[in-house]
Protein backbone atom coordinates (compact mmCIF):
# COMPACT_ATOMS: atom_id res chain seq x y z
CA UNK A 1 0.00 0.00 0.00
CA UNK A 2 1.28 3.65 -1.34
CA UNK A 3 1.70 5.79 1.73
CA UNK A 4 -1.00 8.60 0.15
CA UNK A 5 -3.18 5.42 -0.08
CA UNK A 6 -2.61 5.28 3.78
CA UNK A 7 -2.91 8.70 4.60
CA UNK A 8 -6.14 9.00 3.08
CA UNK A 9 -7.30 6.27 5.20
CA UNK A 10 -5.72 7.62 8.46
CA UNK A 11 -7.64 11.21 7.61
CA UNK A 12 -10.62 8.71 7.89
CA UNK A 13 -10.80 8.52 11.35
CA UNK A 14 -7.88 11.34 13.00
CA UNK A 15 -9.59 14.30 11.99
CA UNK A 16 -6.29 17.17 11.02
CA UNK A 17 -8.05 19.37 13.74
CA UNK A 18 -7.55 17.00 16.85
CA UNK A 19 -4.19 15.42 15.61
CA UNK A 20 -0.88 16.63 14.04
CA UNK A 21 0.76 14.06 12.00
CA UNK A 22 4.54 14.16 12.98
CA UNK A 23 5.94 12.06 10.00
CA UNK A 24 5.47 9.27 8.23
CA UNK A 25 7.04 5.99 9.80
CA UNK A 26 6.97 2.92 9.12
CA UNK A 27 7.42 1.17 12.64
CA UNK A 28 4.25 2.14 12.81
CA UNK A 29 3.11 3.53 9.49
CA UNK A 30 2.44 7.66 11.11
CA UNK A 31 3.49 9.27 14.06
CA UNK A 32 0.61 11.49 15.43
CA UNK A 33 0.48 14.48 18.49
CA UNK A 34 -2.74 15.21 20.41
CA UNK A 35 -3.36 18.95 21.59
CA UNK A 36 -2.03 17.62 24.93
CA UNK A 37 1.63 16.55 23.24
CA UNK A 38 0.95 12.78 23.68
CA UNK A 39 2.70 11.11 20.69
CA UNK A 40 1.58 7.84 19.44
CA UNK A 41 1.48 5.51 16.49
CA UNK A 42 -0.87 4.20 13.78
CA UNK A 43 -0.49 1.14 11.67
CA UNK A 44 -2.43 1.21 8.90
CA UNK A 45 -3.74 -1.93 6.98
CA UNK A 46 -6.57 -3.48 4.55
CA UNK A 47 -8.16 -6.59 5.01
CA UNK A 48 -8.70 -8.42 2.08
CA UNK A 49 -11.18 -11.71 1.57
CA UNK A 50 -8.19 -13.77 0.11
CA UNK A 51 -5.35 -12.65 -2.10
CA UNK A 52 -6.99 -12.88 -5.34
CA UNK A 53 -9.42 -10.82 -3.76
CA UNK A 54 -6.98 -8.14 -3.11
CA UNK A 55 -5.10 -8.51 -6.73
CA UNK A 56 -8.97 -7.88 -8.69
CA UNK A 57 -9.38 -4.51 -6.14
CA UNK A 58 -5.90 -3.21 -6.33
CA UNK A 59 -5.14 -3.72 -10.39
CA UNK A 60 -8.00 -1.90 -12.24
CA UNK A 61 -6.88 -3.49 -15.27
CA UNK A 62 -7.63 -6.74 -13.66
CA UNK A 63 -11.01 -6.80 -14.27
CA UNK A 64 -11.24 -6.01 -17.47
CA UNK A 65 -9.02 -8.88 -18.18
CA UNK A 66 -11.13 -11.81 -16.24
CA UNK A 67 -14.10 -10.40 -18.37
CA UNK A 68 -12.23 -10.92 -21.94
CA UNK A 69 -12.88 -14.75 -22.53
CA UNK A 70 -10.60 -14.71 -25.59
CA UNK A 71 -7.41 -14.17 -23.64
CA UNK A 72 -5.31 -17.42 -22.51
CA UNK A 73 -5.05 -18.23 -18.89
CA UNK A 74 -1.91 -17.15 -18.38
CA UNK A 75 -2.19 -13.33 -19.69
CA UNK A 76 -6.12 -13.53 -18.02
CA UNK A 77 -5.18 -14.87 -14.52
CA UNK A 78 -2.85 -12.47 -12.40
CA UNK A 79 -2.50 -15.96 -10.49
CA UNK A 80 -3.28 -19.17 -11.39
CA UNK A 81 -5.35 -19.70 -8.07
CA UNK A 82 -7.25 -17.25 -8.97
CA UNK A 83 -8.98 -19.46 -11.53
CA UNK A 84 -10.41 -21.19 -8.65
CA UNK A 85 -11.83 -17.97 -7.47
CA UNK A 86 -13.18 -15.94 -10.08
CA UNK A 87 -16.59 -16.87 -12.70
CA UNK A 88 -17.63 -14.76 -15.06
CA UNK A 89 -21.50 -14.91 -15.55
CA UNK A 90 -24.10 -12.60 -17.33
CA UNK A 91 -26.55 -10.65 -15.04
CA UNK A 92 -29.77 -8.59 -15.56
CA UNK A 93 -30.62 -5.31 -14.30
CA UNK A 94 -34.08 -4.25 -13.99
CA UNK A 95 -35.89 -1.36 -13.03
CA UNK A 96 -38.33 -0.71 -10.21
CA UNK A 97 -41.51 -2.50 -12.25
CA UNK A 98 -39.33 -5.29 -12.39
CA UNK A 99 -39.14 -4.85 -16.29
CA UNK A 100 -35.56 -5.85 -17.82
CA UNK A 101 -33.31 -3.01 -18.30
CA UNK A 102 -29.80 -3.99 -19.47
CA UNK A 103 -27.25 -7.11 -19.20
CA UNK A 104 -23.95 -6.89 -18.26
CA UNK A 105 -21.43 -9.79 -17.69
CA UNK A 106 -19.50 -9.86 -14.13
CA UNK A 107 -16.71 -11.12 -12.25
CA UNK A 108 -18.40 -13.29 -9.20
CA UNK A 109 -16.60 -15.04 -6.02
CA UNK A 110 -18.19 -16.85 -3.13
CA UNK A 111 -18.34 -14.25 -0.96
CA UNK A 112 -17.20 -14.91 2.96
CA UNK A 113 -18.96 -16.81 6.09
CA UNK A 114 -19.44 -15.27 9.09
CA UNK A 115 -17.09 -17.87 10.98
CA UNK A 116 -14.76 -17.09 7.50
CA UNK A 117 -14.98 -13.79 7.98
CA UNK A 118 -14.06 -13.69 11.37
CA UNK A 119 -11.06 -15.65 11.10
CA UNK A 120 -9.86 -13.50 8.19
CA UNK A 121 -9.99 -10.94 10.57
CA UNK A 122 -8.49 -12.48 13.49
CA UNK A 123 -4.92 -13.68 10.96
CA UNK A 124 -4.84 -10.03 10.28
CA UNK A 125 -4.76 -8.84 13.97
CA UNK A 126 -2.74 -11.19 14.82
CA UNK A 127 -0.14 -11.03 11.53
CA UNK A 128 -0.07 -7.16 13.03
CA UNK A 129 0.88 -8.15 16.82
CA UNK A 130 3.51 -9.94 15.69
CA UNK A 131 5.39 -6.77 14.08
CA UNK A 132 4.69 -4.80 17.46
CA UNK A 133 8.09 -5.18 18.92
CA UNK A 134 9.25 -3.43 15.67
CA UNK A 135 7.88 -0.07 16.11
CA UNK A 136 9.00 3.13 18.10
CA UNK A 137 8.97 2.04 22.29
CA UNK A 138 9.00 5.86 22.84
CA UNK A 139 5.68 6.15 21.66
CA UNK A 140 2.77 6.92 24.25
CA UNK A 141 0.66 3.66 22.57
CA UNK A 142 0.19 2.29 18.91
CA UNK A 143 -3.24 1.65 17.42
CA UNK A 144 -4.51 -0.59 14.38
CA UNK A 145 -6.39 1.03 11.82
CA UNK A 146 -8.26 -1.41 9.30
CA UNK A 147 -9.85 -0.15 6.20
CA UNK A 148 -12.30 -3.00 5.17
CA UNK A 149 -11.91 -3.19 1.73
CA UNK A 150 -14.39 -5.96 0.53
CA UNK A 151 -17.78 -4.30 1.15
CA UNK A 152 -20.43 -7.70 1.39
CA UNK A 153 -20.14 -9.30 3.93
CA UNK A 154 -23.74 -10.74 5.60
CA UNK A 155 -23.48 -7.85 8.18
CA UNK A 156 -25.43 -4.58 6.13
CA UNK A 157 -26.16 -2.24 9.25
CA UNK A 158 -23.67 -0.82 12.19
CA UNK A 159 -26.84 -1.31 14.11
CA UNK A 160 -25.87 -5.76 14.28
CA UNK A 161 -22.45 -4.85 13.82
CA UNK A 162 -22.03 -5.95 17.35
CA UNK A 163 -23.77 -9.42 16.50
CA UNK A 164 -22.42 -9.99 13.92
CA UNK A 165 -18.92 -10.39 15.25
CA UNK A 166 -19.67 -11.17 18.71
CA UNK A 167 -22.85 -12.47 19.57
CA UNK A 168 -22.81 -16.33 20.04
CA UNK A 169 -19.53 -16.55 18.01
CA UNK A 170 -16.56 -18.94 18.83
CA UNK A 171 -14.73 -16.23 20.97
CA UNK A 172 -11.37 -15.93 18.67
CA UNK A 173 -12.27 -12.52 18.11
CA UNK A 174 -12.65 -11.27 21.85
CA UNK A 175 -9.49 -13.27 22.82
CA UNK A 176 -7.22 -11.67 20.29
CA UNK A 177 -8.64 -8.56 20.90
CA UNK A 178 -7.81 -8.96 25.07
CA UNK A 179 -4.49 -10.20 23.81
CA UNK A 180 -3.10 -7.40 21.50
CA UNK A 181 -0.23 -4.67 22.11
CA UNK A 182 -2.10 -2.24 20.46
CA UNK A 183 -3.76 0.19 22.43
CA UNK A 184 -7.12 0.12 19.82
CA UNK A 185 -8.06 -1.74 16.86
CA UNK A 186 -10.34 0.35 14.90
CA UNK A 187 -12.01 -1.06 11.52
CA UNK A 188 -13.17 1.01 9.15
CA UNK A 189 -16.86 -0.50 7.07
CA UNK A 190 -19.31 0.24 4.67
CA UNK A 191 -22.69 0.39 5.32
CA UNK A 192 -25.01 1.80 3.07
CA UNK A 193 -22.25 3.40 1.00
CA UNK A 194 -21.40 5.41 4.01
CA UNK A 195 -17.98 4.32 5.16
CA UNK A 196 -18.25 3.69 9.28
CA UNK A 197 -15.35 3.12 12.01
CA UNK A 198 -15.70 1.03 14.86
CA UNK A 199 -13.54 1.10 17.76
CA UNK A 200 -13.35 -2.51 18.43
CA UNK A 201 -12.20 -2.41 22.44
CA UNK A 202 -14.53 0.19 22.98
CA UNK A 203 -16.88 -1.57 21.60
CA UNK A 204 -16.43 -4.76 23.67
CA UNK A 205 -16.00 -3.09 26.50
CA UNK A 206 -19.19 -0.59 26.40
CA UNK A 207 -21.25 -3.93 25.54
CA UNK A 208 -19.72 -5.76 28.90
CA UNK A 209 -20.46 -2.26 31.23
CA UNK A 210 -24.22 -2.32 29.96
CA UNK A 211 -24.55 -6.22 30.41
CA UNK A 212 -23.19 -6.55 33.74
CA UNK A 213 -25.43 -3.57 35.14
CA UNK A 214 -28.79 -5.51 33.70
CA UNK A 215 -26.69 -8.90 35.10
CA UNK A 216 -26.00 -7.53 38.30
CA UNK A 217 -29.81 -5.39 38.82
CA UNK A 218 -31.59 -9.11 37.66
CA UNK A 219 -29.68 -10.85 40.56
CA UNK A 220 -30.75 -8.59 43.13
CA UNK A 221 -27.45 -8.66 44.61
CA UNK A 222 -26.18 -6.26 47.23
CA UNK A 223 -26.69 -2.86 46.28
CA UNK A 224 -23.58 -0.76 47.29
CA UNK A 225 -20.77 0.87 45.41
CA UNK A 226 -17.85 -1.41 46.71
CA UNK A 227 -19.61 -4.97 46.02
CA UNK A 228 -20.92 -3.80 42.61
CA UNK A 229 -17.28 -2.77 41.12
CA UNK A 230 -15.53 -5.56 42.61
CA UNK A 231 -17.95 -8.19 41.27
CA UNK A 232 -17.70 -6.61 37.94
CA UNK A 233 -14.05 -6.20 38.17
CA UNK A 234 -13.80 -9.87 38.67
CA UNK A 235 -15.94 -10.59 36.30
CA UNK A 236 -13.78 -8.72 33.50
CA UNK A 237 -10.57 -10.19 34.87
CA UNK A 238 -12.37 -13.89 34.97
CA UNK A 239 -13.56 -13.33 31.44
CA UNK A 240 -9.56 -12.66 30.48
CA UNK A 241 -9.76 -8.56 29.74
CA UNK A 242 -6.29 -6.91 30.56
CA UNK A 243 -4.69 -3.72 31.03
CA UNK A 244 -7.83 -2.05 33.01
CA UNK A 245 -7.42 0.74 35.30
CA UNK A 246 -9.67 2.09 37.51
CA UNK A 247 -10.90 5.79 39.22
CA UNK A 248 -12.94 6.67 41.51
CA UNK A 249 -13.36 9.32 44.22
CA UNK A 250 -16.91 8.32 45.54
CA UNK A 251 -18.65 10.90 42.86
CA UNK A 252 -17.41 9.42 39.94
CA UNK A 253 -15.75 5.97 39.40
CA UNK A 254 -15.23 3.92 36.35
CA UNK A 255 -12.60 2.16 34.42
CA UNK A 256 -9.91 3.44 31.51
CA UNK A 257 -9.86 1.11 29.11
CA UNK A 258 -8.22 1.19 25.36
CA UNK A 259 -7.84 5.22 25.98
CA UNK A 260 -11.18 5.79 26.72
CA UNK A 261 -12.67 6.78 30.18
CA UNK A 262 -15.78 4.10 31.02
CA UNK A 263 -17.44 6.53 33.92
CA UNK A 264 -19.65 3.57 35.63
CA UNK A 265 -21.54 4.83 38.46
CA UNK A 266 -22.02 8.64 39.24
CA UNK A 267 -23.07 9.56 43.23
CA UNK A 268 -23.85 5.74 43.53
CA UNK A 269 -25.97 5.25 40.39
CA UNK A 270 -25.45 4.22 37.02
CA UNK A 271 -24.42 6.51 34.53
CA UNK A 272 -22.57 5.20 31.67
CA UNK A 273 -20.65 8.49 30.02
CA UNK A 274 -17.81 7.86 27.82
CA UNK A 275 -14.65 9.94 27.24
CA UNK A 276 -12.48 9.27 24.69
CA UNK A 277 -8.45 9.61 23.74
CA UNK A 278 -7.87 9.76 27.08
CA UNK A 279 -4.42 7.99 27.58
CA UNK A 280 -2.70 10.18 30.43
CA UNK A 281 -2.79 7.96 33.47
CA UNK A 282 -3.53 9.98 36.64
CA UNK A 283 -1.48 9.42 39.24
CA UNK A 284 -4.81 8.05 41.24
CA UNK A 285 -5.40 5.31 39.16
CA UNK A 286 -4.84 1.57 39.53
CA UNK A 287 -4.98 -1.97 37.94
CA UNK A 288 -8.41 -3.59 38.22
CA UNK A 289 -6.12 -6.91 39.54
CA UNK A 290 -3.90 -5.36 42.39
CA UNK A 291 -7.20 -3.86 43.82
CA UNK A 292 -9.29 -7.39 43.49
CA UNK A 293 -6.03 -9.09 45.58
CA UNK A 294 -6.00 -6.60 47.84
CA UNK A 295 -9.63 -6.80 48.78
CA UNK A 296 -9.73 -10.62 47.99
CA UNK A 297 -13.69 -10.16 47.65
CA UNK A 298 -15.38 -13.48 48.64
CA UNK A 299 -17.10 -14.56 44.76
CA UNK A 300 -18.18 -17.38 43.93
CA UNK A 301 -17.48 -19.03 40.50
CA UNK A 302 -21.03 -19.64 39.86
CA UNK A 303 -21.38 -15.97 39.68
CA UNK A 304 -19.21 -15.82 37.19
CA UNK A 305 -20.25 -19.00 35.12
CA UNK A 306 -24.04 -17.32 35.69
CA UNK A 307 -23.12 -14.27 34.19
CA UNK A 308 -21.01 -15.52 31.46
CA UNK A 309 -24.38 -17.70 30.23
CA UNK A 310 -25.95 -14.11 30.81
CA UNK A 311 -23.66 -12.56 28.22
CA UNK A 312 -23.45 -15.53 25.73
CA UNK A 313 -26.34 -14.58 23.27
CA UNK A 314 -26.55 -10.74 23.99
CA UNK A 315 -26.41 -8.09 21.63
CA UNK A 316 -26.12 -4.45 21.50
CA UNK A 317 -27.46 -2.43 19.32
CA UNK A 318 -25.17 0.73 18.00
CA UNK A 319 -25.84 3.63 16.80
CA UNK A 320 -24.19 6.90 14.83
CA UNK A 321 -22.32 8.17 16.50
CA UNK A 322 -22.33 6.97 19.95
CA UNK A 323 -20.11 3.92 19.17
CA UNK A 324 -20.13 3.94 15.28
CA UNK A 325 -18.48 7.07 13.59
CA UNK A 326 -18.85 8.11 10.02
CA UNK A 327 -15.87 8.80 8.33
CA UNK A 328 -14.53 12.45 6.88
Amino acid sequence: MDKQHEKKILKMVYEESLYTIINDSEKPDFILKTKDNIFFGVEVTERFNSQSSARLIKNESYLGKLLDESLPDSKRYMDRRDKRVFTTDTISFFDNAGKPKFESKAVMQTNLTRDEYLENLVNLIKEKDEKFKNYNPELSHVNLLIFDAVHGQDCTSADNFYEYIFTNSNGSLLTVLQESLFNEITIIVNFSDYYNFINLKELIMTSRVIFFFDFYKSESCKQNLLNYLTHFFYCLIAEGFKNIRCFGDGISDGIIYAGVDFEILKENRFSLSVKRNNNSISAGTAQIEDLINFLNPQISKKFYEKYKRYISDKTLVIKTPDICFKSQ
